[in-house]
């Protein structure tokens, strides 16, 4: 059995499931494992619309837009980030969010997550989002580009491109969203089609486990991620060194729901029109039966019934 993994954008967050599959751990018996990554959030909506995945890992915003339009997908567990993992980053002379009305902002596109992220950080700081022009820039490529020419005086952007934008350009991280957003109003969550869920919950579960396992494998050896035939555009092996101690401790390896973190996510993209008024986002996640649930690096298989069953 062959299985698409979807992936959101090259970033730090992928590590973990690069890693997981060269040691040989994302994977389950009598299934292959193939990883696509996403040019953005946007573009995955779209392509989880068409039905595209087997299985995979999303942020809360995408993958909701994507739940609203189709019900080919259920989530099935929590991912590594419970966080939103993007830094709002500003030119030097620039010290506070405040300071952004009447600048340029440079998001990767719109109806992603960085998009739905600087618009709550515009919002936090009391800075009308009509009062300052956000641009689409698609690539990290394009963002650094941006900078040099003076086209943007911020962005939101993800690691390892804001260690190499402080490094080589000298922007600073005006919000540091993984530690200040709270509570977090963001989540990577694992998602699995309806139909696999129903037809071989053990390959599900199997996958959200050999997920896990991979995200505490990238945990203990930070230093092997670092010999990973996984290149960045521009970014220097120092730059990437500094993203993994900075976001790498933050990880989660629990596949349990946050519902606090999940409700919190739903109230936000409401207000963002991302998610219509009346929908519940109970609806979009499911419970496995016999669900093993990681604690403290212990595994113990607990039943879910709380929860919507397929």
């Amino acid at each position: 059995m062959r299985i698409l993994w979807g992936c959101s954008p090259r970033g730090l967050y992928n590590f973990g499931v690069r890693i997981g599959q060269a040691r040989g751990i994302l994977t389950y018996p009598g299934t292959t494992c193939e990883l696509f990554e996403n040019l953005t959030g946007a573009d995955y909506t779209d392509l989880l619309v068409k039905g595209r995945f087997d299985l995979g890992t999303c942020g809360t915003p995408p993958l909701f837009a994507a739940l609203e339009r189709t019900s080919e997908y259920a989530v099935v567990a929590s991912a590594n980030n419970l966080y939103p993992p993007f830094y709002l980053i500003a030119h030097p002379s620039i010290k506070a969010v405040a300071e952004l009305g009447g600048r340029t902002i440079a998001i990767n596109k719109f109806r992603t997550c960085p998009d739905s992220v600087v618009c709550n950080q515009l919002s936090r700081a009391g800075v009308p989002r009509q009062s300052v022009q956000i641009i689409e820039v698609v690539q990290p490529a394009r963002y650094i580009e941006a900078m040099q020419k003076g086209d943007i005086q911020a962005a939101m952007l993800w690691e390892p491109w804001v260690s190499y934008a402080e490094r080589a350009l000298g922007w600073h991280v005006l919000v540091d969203c993984p530690r200040e957003v709270k509570p977090s109003n963001y989540a990577y969550l694992i998602y699995a089609r309806r139909s696999l869920i129903k037809n071989r919950q053990d390959v599900v579960k199997g996958y959200v486990l050999a997920y896990m396992a991979s995200m505490q494998y990238a945990k203990d050896h930070l230093d092997e991620l670092l010999e990973l035939d996984y290149p960045f555009d521009l970014v220097s092996r120092e730059d990437v060194a500094r993203a993994i101690q900075r976001e790498l401790p933050l990880w989660n390896t629990d596949p349990a729901f946050d519902w606090n973190i999940l409700r919190t996510a739903e109230k936000e993209l409401k207000l963002q029109g991302v998610v219509r008024s009346k929908s519940d986002i109970a609806s979009f996640l499911v419970s496995l039966s016999g669900m093993a649930i990681s604690i403290n690096g212990n595994v113990r298989f607990e039943p879910v019934s709380s929860m919507n069953q397929v």
